[in-house]
C-alpha cells in the first residue's frame, strides 16, 4: 500500500498484539502470509487465532479470487474494518456522523445512572471521572466537532441538574459558569 503518489510503501503495521498486512490479492501472497504465520507459531510457541482474524479486499477484486484467498488463509472476510481501538479507520468530511459513537457511549452511561439518587458530589465525580474520560482518547488524535462538544455539554448539564437525560429540568445557572476551573 502506498502513501500518496510519491510516498513510502507500507507492507504491514504492528500494534501491540495486532498485525495488519497489506499485500496484493493473489494466492501466492496468501500462501506466503500463511507460511510466515506458521513459522511464527513454530518459533514462538504462540498460536494465531484465526477465528479472530479477518481480511478485507479492494473493490476491484473478483468474488472467485476472494473465495480462494479466504479458503487459503482460513479467516473470515469483512467488507471493511470500521473501527480499531474505538477509532475509525476511514473518515470523510462529515465528522459529526463519524464521532456519533462518542455521544452514544455518553448517552448510554448517563441513561444508566439515576441522578435523583446521587448527591451533587456523586454527580460531579461520575461526570468528571467517567463522562469526561470517554472522548479523551479520540481527542488526542482528532479535533472533534464543536457541535459534538455542545451536545456532550447539554447531556451533562441535564444530568447535573437532576433531570433525566431525556427530559429537561430547570438549570439554575449557566453551564459555562459550572465549567470554570476551581481556584484555591
Amino acid at each position: 500500500m502506498g502513501y500518496g503518489s510519491s510516498g513510502p510503501t507500507i507492507s504491514h503495521l504492528l500494534f501491540l498484539n495486532d498485525s495488519l498486512f497489506f499485500v496484493k490479492a493473489t494466492p501466492a501472497s496468501c500462501s506466503a502470509i500463511k507460511e510466515v504465520l506458521s513459522l511464527y507459531e513454530a518459533a514462538s510457541g504462540q498460536l494465531v487465532n484465526y477465528s479472530k482474524s479477518a481480511m478485507c479486499f479492494g473493490l476491484r477484486i473478483g468474488e472467485d479470487a476472494i473465495g480462494r484467498m479466504v479458503t487459503t488463509l482460513g479467516v473470515a472476510q469483512v467488507k471493511c474494518h470500521e473501527y480499531y481501538l474505538g477509532l475509525p479507520y476511514f473518515f470523510g468530511k462529515n465528522k459529526s456522523k463519524l464521532f456519533a459513537s462518542i455521544k452514544d457511549r455518553v448517552w448510554n452511561k448517563l441513561c444508566g445512572w439515576k441522578s435523583k439518587l446521587l448527591s451533587a458530589g456523586g454527580r460531579e465525580i461520575l461526570t468528571k471521572a467517567i463522562i469526561q474520560a470517554i472522548p479523551t482518547y479520540s481527542m488526542n488524535l482528532f479535533k472533534i466537532p464543536i457541535s459534538l462538544v455542545k451536545e456532550l455539554h447539554r447531556l451533562c448539564a441535564r444530568f447535573w441538574w437532576g433531570g433525566d437525560v431525556s427530559k429537561q429540568k430547570m438549570h439554575w445557572c449557566p453551564w459555562e459558569q459550572l465549567c470554570v476551573h476551581k481556584k484555591n
